[in-house]
């Protein structure tokens, strides 16, 4: 995000972070300005428990759920003029975890970002 492409004037969506596992986060981005903010849990990180407190027997329908995941997605949209579509995936395909990591403790990797508190 530090080397967004000019053509790029404005960029948002919901991302799952390996080392956030659990909680969605939410992403922005106009001109300058980028942020990240959670953005709730994912219903596929919650115990039965929980679930069974949010929603009791049924839970919702869910686009795209996946047995192994859950609703963890990243969908992202970007909007700008003579974007390289090509370059813009290729740069957040480096992003994605390796077969390797997709099966180690995500918890050893390092989080890039601060802990976030409640205002």
């Amino acid at each position: 995000m530090a080397k967004w492409p000019e053509p790029i004037v404005r960029s948002k969506g919901l991302m799952w972070m390996a080392t956030r596992n659990h909680m969605a986060i939410s992403f922005s981005h106009a001109g300058t300005s980028k942020q990240l903010s959670p953005a709730g849990i994912w219903v596929g990180a919650m115990s039965e428990e929980e679930r069974q407190l949010h929603f009791g027997d049924t839970l919702p329908a869910i686009p795209d759920w996946d047995d192994e995941w859950g609703d963890r997605v990243t969908k992202l949209v970007f909007i700008g003029i003579d974007m390289d579509r090509a370059e813009i995936e290729r740069t957040l395909d480096e992003t994605l975890l390796t077969e390797e990591e997709m099966h180690m403790n995500w918890r050893e990797l390092k989080d890039p970002f601060p802990q976030w508190t409640r205002s």
